[in-house]
């Protein structure tokens, strides 16, 4: 059981500096202690990550862990204690997103810090062992801040607006978090569809952008892939640097050949597909039609499973959608599995649109 010691705040010339690394191939009782301080402190506190410049020492270590109900973002998970050795990161896209960001290091103020929403982490654990995990959101988040420690740097830094400031307490008055939360629409796992969920081990990461287009006369866009018998929004994978605004704007106008202003974004949805190791997070949006060209560019699979686009109402769009799950087809492209997910979530896309819009 390590000791509980005392958090430097801001100020003190520990929290500017770059701190040494740890020599992998000497994990010695010294390193070890320090880890089990950082554990007890961070228990102790009110924090969900620490660095070991926070309290007094020079290492590149840090340890974090959250509780689902400590932590007041949306996107959140439940985070076990972990210590990370020389830890480091990559960004996986460029997609980022702002957040109020505290720390222990600065009592009682929050500020606004934008960070990369999905990276890819390397670590070392207690054993010397090489970790490599992908992480996104919030776990993205805390990871990014507390190794901006390592490096001499306070959250406080990174706050680019002027008013961009405020106290713990005001966060919560006046619910100014909210304001800068992406909404999770639905979170679907194996268990959603039937299925018994297994463990994964480091799921590769999937980014997606869809959602709702609309015409003029209210009806929305339904791509129909007759041969499976699945009913779906327009949407599809990111590609390359995309942003989530481009993506999905640049499949509408392949799925259904029309030009959109996006006039609303909805939130998120994740997918866990235990039997692929797979994770996928969805940006959604509401799109009108701008102009509607007739030129539809599908895949040579989509047009091998019968793909069609209709126009419908979004209540008849949701009946159909609903309806068809339980109806869908394997094709030599996609098993049922991963078409049932695919169907559930744009069930779940829609039945939340027609909900707000009430």
């Amino acid at each position: 059981m390590g000791k509980v010691l005392k958090v430097r705040e801001v100020g003190e010339p520990i929290l500017n500096k770059k701190c040494d690394e740890v020599d992998i191939k000497n994990i010695n009782n010294e390193i070890l202690d320090i880890i089990e301080d950082l554990k007890s402190t961070l228990e102790y506190g009110t924090g969900l990550g620490i660095s070991a410049p926070q309290i007094g020492i020079d290492k590149r270590i840090i340890v974090v862990g959250a509780k689902k109900e400590n932590i007041k973002y949306n996107d959140a998970e439940e985070i076990p204690i972990t210590a990370m050795i020389n830890p480091s990161w990559e960004k996986l896209s460029e997609d980022t997103d702002v957040q109020y960001e505290g720390c222990m290091s600065v009592p009682s103020i929050r500020g606004k810090v934008e960070r990369y929403k999905n990276i890819e982490l390397t670590y070392y654990n207690e054993n010397g062992e090489k970790i490599i995990k992908q992480l996104n959101g919030f776990f993205a988040r805390l990871v990014q801040h507390e190794c901006d420690h390592l490096d001499g740097i306070v959250f406080l830094e990174k706050v680019k607006e002027p008013n961009g400031f405020a106290t713990k307490e005001n966060i919560d008055k006046y619910n100014l978090r909210r304001e800068n939360s992406m909404n999770l629409i639905c979170k679907l796992t194996d268990e959603d569809i039937g299925e018994e969920i297994i463990n994964m081990e480091n799921p590769k990461l999937r980014l997606g952008a869809r959602g709702i287009v609309i015409r003029e006369d209210g009806k929305i866009a339904i791509f129909n892939k007759n041969n499976k018998n699945e009913y779906k929004l327009p949407g599809g994978g990111l590609e390359g640097e995309e942003k989530p605004e481009e993506a999905f704007k640049r499949e509408v106008l392949e799925e259904t050949g029309c030009e959109v202003e996006i006039i609303k974004s909805l939130g998120t949805t994740e997918e866990y597909k235990s039997l692929n190791n797979f994770k996928q997070i969805s940006y959604v949006f509401v799109g009108k039609v701008l102009k509607d060209t007739k030129e539809l560019n599908v895949t040579e699979k989509e047009k091998d499973e019968g793909a069609k686009l209709l126009w419908e109402t979004p209540e008849n769009a949701l009946e159909l959608i609903t309806e068809c799950f339980d109806k869908l087809v394997a094709s030599k492209y996609d098993s049922i599995y991963s078409t049932k997910f695919v169907v559930l979530r744009d069930r779940k896309i829609l039945e939340y649109y027609l909900n707000i819009s009430k």
